[in-house]
């Protein structure tokens, strides 16, 4: 398989996804979007919303810009993560009626990150995007970290409740803390449960 075929490339809009014919990039785009709403499912929302919010808030072809650019760097992702992340928060929140307020940055993040990581780093873990990306954070995760760096004190962070400030502050710090050439080697410090 050649390089290039590696790489997804999102040319559809949430309106052609249903019926585009079936090609690898439908599938891994269909597969990516269960791993992200079974990440997040517990108590919250559905993969057909989890779905929806993914595909109306053109989170694939969002990507696909950002891929291509030229110098992608943290700051660029970190705008890129703030926007998409956002509007998929806005998006559920004006779907969940009374549970509005599980639609959380940290839950969304994790919605984004899984994506990612389905689509781009598990098929590429050297690309730029790859060595950028958020590794999904949830509580096995914070948990395993806090007992090797205790000075980081995140084992009591709720990522479910995380606000975009808290969020980002809690990457920079990773960031900081950890230096890792890869983004997601962090998930050493997961493991499934």
């Amino acid at each position: 398989m050649e390089k290039e075929a590696t790489h997804l490339h999102f040319s559809y809009k949430y309106s052609i996804v249903k019926t585009t014919p079936y090609c690898y990039t439908l599938h891994a785009h269909r597969f990516a979007v269960w791993t992200a709403a079974r990440a997040v499912n517990r108590d919250f929302a559905g993969t057909n919303l989890i779905q929806e919010a993914i595909e109306a808030t053109g989170l694939p072809e969002k990507l696909e810009q950002l891929v291509n650019q030229a110098n992608l760097e943290p700051a660029l992702y970190d705008k890129f993560h703030k926007d998409a992340v956002n509007a998929i928060v806005e998006h559920l929140s004006s779907k969940l009626g009374a549970d509005a307020h599980k639609a959380s940055y940290g839950r969304a993040a994790k919605i984004v990150a899984i994506y990612i990581k389905t689509i781009f780093v598990i098929p590429d873990p050297t690309s730029t995007i790859s060595k950028l990306a958020h590794p999904p954070i949830d509580s096995i995760l914070l948990k395993n970290l806090s007992k090797e760096y205790k000075d980081l004190k995140v084992a009591h962070i709720r990522w479910t409740k995380l606000d975009e400030a808290d969020y980002f502050s809690l990457i920079d710090s990773l960031r900081k803390r950890l230096e890792l050439e890869n983004f997601w080697e962090l998930e050493k410090y997961w493991v499934p449960s």
